[in-house]
């Protein structure tokens, strides 16, 4: 089970304001986003028309 924290004390632990700590989130959320939206482009479970033939 995930241990509760809040912002505030994860930043306080890691020594960095809960400011820094946000944006590292956010953007690391973002990469996320993008790598995995980028290594799903051009894939598709339905069988390519041009194959069937």
């Amino acid at each position: 089970m995930p241990r509760t924290v809040t912002l505030t004390e994860l930043a306080n632990k890691l020594d960095i304001s809960h400011q820094a700590l946000s944006e590292r989130l956010r953007r690391a959320h973002a990469n996320l986003i993008d790598r995995t939206i980028s290594s799903t482009e051009g894939r598709s479970d339905r069988p390519r028309p041009d194959l069937l033939t």
